[in-house]
């Protein structure tokens, strides 16, 4: 395939804009890719299909003229769509140079490239803009990029000394439209850049409060985030309320002021005590949900909340006596911390016990009351978020480990806490106890922890070998959910396999081997012949390559027996099976059974054809092979060694197959059975004669014309469903 190609830089020296045209079929994409400076390799791309031509049809020796002339307007085609275009024959090159003439434009334009493009597709008319795809792919790539193109922003949309509304609130869309997709959009979203929001039913950018933080220093009208309903929930964001207008959006109605009142900082609005209110027109909604808010307790009006004359509401009076213990317990915290600032060596354990009574009372949280759980839920979160504000002991999670859970929110924590755990506990029991919690969180339950780091960081605190020699269940690392973590895994039992114990170890890989494979291996096609034919995902393929470098020994299949036929895609050495097995007495030899059973000889396509001459001289002592469909067109001499072979199954694929067969075939004197059918053999070998046990044999859709003479002395003989025609042969004798 030949193409035209080229490579722009575009914003950051390591991000390019690249025009691409196929010159068979004249397709055209714009690449847009972000290239380690160091290395070369492509770190994140994006191939944009796209259509570019000729956007007039004056020759280019008239255009200084036509361009003079009134009726030059005419004379352009006006684009109202990518699939309303006027069809202009181009060649390939002609093509190319017209999207490598655009790109160029764009790419020198620099941060002005989104508003000349978006010029560009408002005039056209666009199915498909073009700015929101150069703007998403910079997020995505390069989110630093912010930063600069908001200073240009605010620059720009400053008018006669005041910030020009308008301007401002569709600058700060495009970008807020790629922070955040609506669940029912139809978009492929990497799991690695984006997270569902269960709450907003919507799918934010990872690391997308960032961004909106820097979008709150340049003071956008609070308006702005009412535009779409997928913008409410930046309003939960605490820098939101530095928006000057801030106080504006109390005049919304209650979808958005349910955002609101789930921000941290909300309470310091006058406007707030209106929710605690049941005189006030607000919603009984509202108003549970802010006497849970964890900082309303600090308000004069709030008393009222618990007062039934005040409160007719039984859930509402429930929540505020509820959420006044929290509070009361966090104050008393707040006020030990104080004394143990001014004394490092004072003990920090007093605070043990309010922190106790906080998180059993966060246990039962989750009472009836009119919000959904979810929502209840992100109030009790804010809750927790106040709690580590605190920076509770470490101690606390030692003592009472079943609320390690609540860490699942702050990694570093977490991360802190296990290298305690390591340091300061030296009872296995106890180890035992805490990591279980900690497993429980970092495989199970928080979203928070789905990221590679967070997974390697806790197995270089505690590499799987002390963790299996802690007996912690190896059932917690089977339920990940990401496949990345395989690889650290891997990379674990490499690294530390001395130290590992050796049973634990095989039942381990072979237990997570199991339980990646399993989806597929009712598919598992056994006549396959090489990794790359399998029908599996390219993550897949990447961790078997991963158990293949460890070269496992081939016991750790029998543990589990079901899965013996995937065990050749796992094994670099098949021929090392039969040594370690051959000595064995005969009832253990009975894995060997099984494993050819399950498998066929068609295991030996991982030798990739190429170790068959050592194959054969290694394993004489095998009974039956099946080579069925591994596509062989020929065989070593050494398939001569197999004096002990039964039953050989030789089919080909019709139209390919052995056109020869060695003469040492003729040294298989135990054969009693022989299929070659669908190969391209012509002929026999004379040696066929010393085949003295052959009782089946099928030659169906081969080349053959002739039989050997020797066959005259084979005594048992069947040529099941034979084609071979018009040959002039008889039989002595036959059966």
């Amino acid at each position: 395939m030949a193409i035209l190609t080229d490579k722009f830089k575009f914003i950051k020296d390591d991000i390019f804009l690249c025009p691409w045209v196929d010159t068979k079929t004249g397709k055209q994409k714009l690449i847009l890719k972000k290239i380690n400076k160091t290395t070369g390799i492509t770190e994140f791309e994006k191939k944009i299909n796209c259509i570019h031509t000729a956007v007039v049809k004056i020759p280019a020796e008239q255009f200084e003229k036509t361009i003079q002339d009134k009726n030059f307007i005419e004379n352009i085609l006006y684009i109202r769509s990518n699939e309303g275009l006027m069809k202009i024959d181009l060649s390939a090159k002609e093509k190319f140079k017209a999207l490598r003439s655009w790109t160029a434009g764009i790419a020198e334009a620099g941060l002005n490239a989104f508003d000349i493009q978006y010029t560009i597709d408002e005039s056209c008319d666009l199915a498909y803009p073009m700015t929101n795809l150069l703007m998403e792919f910079m997020i995505l790539a390069e989110p630093s990029f912010i930063y600069p193109y908001l200073e240009k922003i605010e620059r720009e949309c400053m008018f006669e000394g005041s910030k020009h509304k308008s301007s401002l609130i569709a600058s700060l869309c495009l970008i807020l439209s790629n922070l955040v997709v609506d669940q029912e959009e139809d978009r492929n979203l990497p799991s690695d850049k984006w997270k569902y929001d269960e709450n907003d039913y919507v799918y934010y950018l990872k690391g997308y409060e960032k961004f909106l933080s820097a979008i709150f220093e340049i003071d956008p009208p609070v308006g702005i985030f009412t535009v779409s309903q997928e913008y409410y929930g930046f309003l939960k964001l605490q820098d939101a309320v530095k928006v000057s207008n801030f106080k504006e959006i109390f005049k919304e109605d209650d979808d958005i002021l349910e955002k609101i009142v789930l921000n941290p900082r909300i309470t310091e609005f006058e406007e707030f005590k209106t929710f605690l209110n049941p005189k006030t027109n607000q919603s009984i909604e509202l108003r549970e949900l802010a006497v849970r808010h964890p900082n309303a307790p600090s308000l004069e009006e709030f008393s009222n909340t618990m007062n039934e004359k005040f409160e007719p509401d039984h859930y509402i009076r429930q929540a505020a006596e509820f959420n006044l213990k929290i509070y009361e317990n966090m104050e008393i915290i707040k006020n030990l911390n104080k004394i143990t600032e001014k004394d490092e060596n004072l003990d920090k354990k007093p605070v043990i016990p309010y922190y106790h009574s906080i998180f059993t009372l966060l246990d039962d949280y989750n009472f009836y009351g009119h919000f959904s759980y979810s929502v209840i839920q992100q109030v009790k979160d804010l809750a927790v978020h106040k709690i580590f504000d605190l920076n509770p002991p470490f101690e606390l999670f030692r003592f009472y480990p079943e609320f390690i859970k609540y860490t699942a929110y702050f990694p570093d924590y977490l991360m802190n806490f296990i290298q305690f755990v390591k340091t300061n506990i030296g009872s296995k029991g106890e180890i035992f106890g805490v990591l279980s919690f900690v497993a429980d969180i970092l495989f199970n339950r928080s979203n928070e922890f789905k990221n590679q780091r967070i997974f390697t960081d806790f197995l270089d605190i505690f590499p799987l070998f002390k963790l299996l020699e802690l007996e912690i269940s190896i059932s917690y690392l089977i339920e990940i959910a990401d496949w990345k973590y395989l690889d650290v895994i891997f990379r674990q039992i490499k690294k530390h396999s001395e130290q590992m114990d050796n049973k634990k170890r095989k039942e381990f890989i072979i237990e997570k081997i199991s339980n990646i494979i399993h989806p597929d291996i009712n598919n598992f096609n056994p006549y396959t012949t090489s990794l790359e034919d399998l029908n599996l995902s390219s993550k897949l393929k990447n961790i078997i390559n991963a158990v293949r470098e460890m070269n496992p020994p081939i016991e750790l299949f029998e543990i589990y027996k079901t899965y013996l036929k995937i065990a050749p895609i796992f094994i670099k050495d098949f021929n090392r099976i039969y040594d370690k097995f051959r000595n064995l007495p005969e009832k253990e030899k009975q894995f060997i059974i099984d494993l050819e059973k399950l498998s066929g000889i068609n295991i030996y396509r991982a030798f990739y054809l190429d170790t068959l001459q050592s194959f054969f001289v290694q394993n004489g002592h095998i009974h039956s092979l099946n080579f069925h469909k591994d596509g062989l067109d020929s065989l070593p001499d050494s398939i001569g060694n197999l004096e002990r072979i039964e039953k050989l199954d030789l089919r080909g694929n019709p139209g390919k197959g052995l056109k020869v067969l060695p003469d040492t075939i003729g040294n298989l004197t135990h054969l009693k059975e022989l299929n070659l059918s669908y190969n391209n053999l012509k002929s026999l070998p004379r040696s066929f004669k010393n085949l003295i046990n052959l009782k089946k044999i099928n030659l169906n859709n081969n080349n053959l014309k002739s039989l050997p003479s020797s066959f005259k002395n084979l005594k048992s003989l069947n040529i099941k469903n034979g084609i071979v025609r018009k040959i002039d042969f008889s039989f002595s004798n036959h059966s």
